[in-house]
């Protein structure tokens, strides 16, 4: 729970650090064989859905900083509590990649085993099974999360 607990308020004081930035500079990609586009896609899911904000943020536009920082921001310690009680952690698979142009892509993913957390003030339950979907897009050559579409 330490662990956890510690990583959200590292997260909540780094997104406010960097929300001011130009644009993150993560994208590392560990082999000129790896798709950038599929690289971020898949590490960006795994950090926003195992709340890991700060490590998200590092792979999202600036303007989606706001959303993180909202999203960091509504997680309390029984939420952390529930999260850390789970059995399996999150199954994050990605589907599909749809590329719209260059600079513009979609995501798909299955998800299972998730802990959603959907309004203030509501409490955490597991989705078992779901799709969902990421923007992405690339500016100055990088490839980002787009969570603001």
């Amino acid at each position: 729970m330490n662990t956890l607990l510690s990583r959200l308020a590292a997260a909540t004081v780094g997104i406010a650090m960097l929300s001011s930035c130009d644009y993150p500079t993560l994208n590392n990609v560990s082999s000129q064989d790896e798709d950038p586009l599929e690289t971020v896609a898949e590490d960006f899911a795994s950090a926003l859905y195992n709340w890991q904000y700060e490590k998200a943020l590092q792979m999202a536009t600036p303007e989606s900083a706001k959303w993180l920082q909202m999203a960091a921001s509504q997680i309390t310690e029984d939420d952390i509590n529930y999260f850390n009680e789970q059995e399996e952690s999150v199954d994050i698979e990605l589907n599909s990649i749809d590329q719209l142009s260059d600079t513009s892509a979609v995501a798909e993913y299955q998800l299972g085993n998730m802990v959603v957390k959907d309004l203030l003030a509501t409490s955490p339950r597991l989705v078992s099974d779901t799709t969902t979907h990421i923007n992405l897009v690339k500016r100055h050559g990088k490839w980002f999360a787009d969570m603001t579409r």
